[in-house]
């Protein structure tokens, strides 16, 4: 897509944002099968990138499962009772190598000092399984769950929403990245991987 001016380019993936910066927004899709039946960590995060010349260090990652609400987006279990124990949501994101070391800012404590995370803030996870080329950050969550007894599902109160500047250079390329998402239901561990998502 063709440069919308000196400083400033546009590729714009999967949504459309009002901000004029932003690049690219591929979700990182859950789960394929219904809420009603799948135990879980699903819903839709959003990767994605805002690119920039305009000054060293101004391009962005992020992700971010704020920008739209259940049962569109956010983060749910599906498939469980009421009295059913949701523990360890975690999430791991793999980023390549290429890009570094990142560093994450949890935008919601950026806006609001007053706030108290719930989800920590994405790391590098030596612990986790290894993929050639990409470097595992984890993310976990301390936060509450509310029950819809409709679609038997507890849905989280608290989405995540993280950010990490990277240079134009490697923002402007296209990036690969996998998620891997953990729950416990009663003890039980479930886990899915999904990708590759290009952003």
């Amino acid at each position: 897509m063709p440069e919308q001016s000196t400083n400033r380019r546009t590729l714009v993936k999967g949504l459309a944002w009002a901000t004029p910066v932003v690049l690219a927004t591929s979700a990182v899709p859950a789960y394929a099968a219904s809420r009603e039946t799948a135990k879980s960590l699903q819903g839709k995060l959003l990767a994605g990138k805002s690119c920039t010349t305009a000054g060293a260090g101004t391009s962005t990652l992020y992700i971010d499962g704020t920008k739209e609400t259940y049962p569109t987006g956010g983060l749910w279990v599906g498939g469980v009772s009421r009295t059913d124990r949701v523990t360890n949501a975690s999430m791991t994101i793999y980023f390549p190598t290429s890009l570094g070391t990142l560093t994450w800012v949890n935008t919601r404590l950026a806006a609001d000092p007053t706030y108290v995370p719930v989800w920590t803030t994405p790391t590098l996870d030596s612990t986790a399984p290894v993929r050639s080329g990409y470097n595992a950050y984890t993310i976990r969550y301390s936060g509450g769950w509310a029950y819809n007894a409709t679609d038997r599902t507890y849905i989280a109160d608290v989405p995540p929403k993280f950010a990490s500047k990277i240079s134009y250079a490697t923002c402007s390329a296209g990036i690969n990245i996998y998620s891997t998402r953990r729950v416990s239901v009663n003890g039980t561990p479930y886990t899915f991987t999904r990708g590759p998502v290009l952003l």
